[in-house]
């Protein structure tokens, strides 16, 4: 007997000890099995674990204000491009070189040029504490009115004559100015004594005035036709130098809050040209920026306001002209 004979009998008597094939095969399919199911739940759980990484994700850019109501969203702000235009002070006014007893400055108007049915003018008005006034008015053109009273001496070789103006009693000192220099009136109500209307006279001054907008900014092509203050507000009239009444700009500075709705009826003007134009009520509800400033505008833009700050606010409006000037004069605003 060789060895391979021998090999043979050893594996013949060995081959009962063999498992069934059968029962490895189905050992096989169930490791196999269960290795499949374990991948399976890794994969559910990567899957679950990035779902819910997106749904907090989600969830957070939702709940930052889409779809919710208790969060506001940020108001509509229109950017306004830049224009053209020089920052102006009030023009020089008239003025007293020394205070006047009893009487007190309660409003002042600066016509620097004649247009419109405006005379090129400067005015100043003093009121005592029981209402007596007078007001002092420096024409820049025109010829002074001859009344036929004697002449009354001013100091520094000027003279000037007294008229009665009203059969209520009121007199004007009229004070005619070399040729072609305008003249001066002073014109006193009923109980001011004459000598009260020369002393202000023989103290006529012209300098800076005290204005809580302390400059403007005026669009190329346009200049200032009035600017006045008292208690009513602060008013500055800006019109083109070739254009209609109607599409100039008033601006006025007033006392208070900025309202929700602009109403011209409840902000009467005095001594301004855009004052005449037609009555307008009109929400402020569209909001521009200009320059970095925060404005609340009318539709159509010809309207445009701003809180100066908490006790003062400005407005301004055109009837006829260009919207975006509006918005540039409202935000060029500055104030003491």
């Amino acid at each position: 007997m060789n060895d391979l004979d021998v090999l043979r009998g050893t594996l013949r008597e060995r081959e009962a000890c063999a498992p069934d094939p059968d029962d490895v095969f189905a050992g096989v399919r169930r490791r196999i099995h269960r290795r499949q199911v374990r991948r399976r739940a890794a994969a559910v759980a990567v899957v679950v674990a990035v779902t819910a990484g997106g749904l907090v994700g989600g969830v957070a850019w939702w709940g930052a204000g889409h779809g919710r109501t208790d969060v506001a969203a940020p108001p509509s702000v229109t950017e306004v491009p830049a224009f053209p235009a020089k920052l102006m002070p009030p023009p020089m006014a008239v003025r007293l070189r020394h205070p006047l007893p009893g009487f007190a400055q309660t409003s002042w108007t600066i016509s620097p040029v004649g247009e419109f049915g405006m005379l090129s003018s400067s005015s100043a008005q003093y009121e005592a504490a029981d209402g007596r006034t007078v007001v002092l008015t420096m024409h820049r053109t025109g010829t002074a009115p001859e009344p036929a009273g004697p002449p009354v001496p001013l100091g520094d070789g000027a003279t000037g004559r007294f008229r009665t103006v009203s059969p209520g009693g009121e007199r004007e000192l009229v004070v005619p100015g070399p040729p072609s220099t305008g003249w001066v009136s002073v014109l006193g109500s009923a109980g001011v004594p004459d000598q009260t209307l020369v002393q202000v006279a023989s103290s006529l001054d012209e300098g800076a005035v005290d204005s809580i907008v302390r400059a403007v900014g005026v669009p190329t092509s346009w200049r200032i036709v009035s600017w006045s203050d008292g208690p009513q507000g602060n008013f500055i009239t800006l019109c083109p130098e070739v254009g209609a009444r109607q599409e100039c700009a008033e601006v006025r500075t007033t006392t208070g809050v900025l309202p929700e709705v602009y109403d011209s009826v409840d902000l009467p003007g005095t001594g301004t040209v855009q004052s005449q134009a037609k009555p307008v009520r009109v929400p402020l509800d569209r909001r521009v920026r200009v320059d970095g400033v925060d404005l609340r505008t009318s539709a159509d833009g010809r309207v445009a306001a701003r809180q100066l700050d908490p006790g003062h606010w400005s407005v301004v409006r055109t009837e006829a002209g260009q919207a975006g000037i509006v918005a540039h004069v409202a935000a060029s605003l500055l104030y003491r």
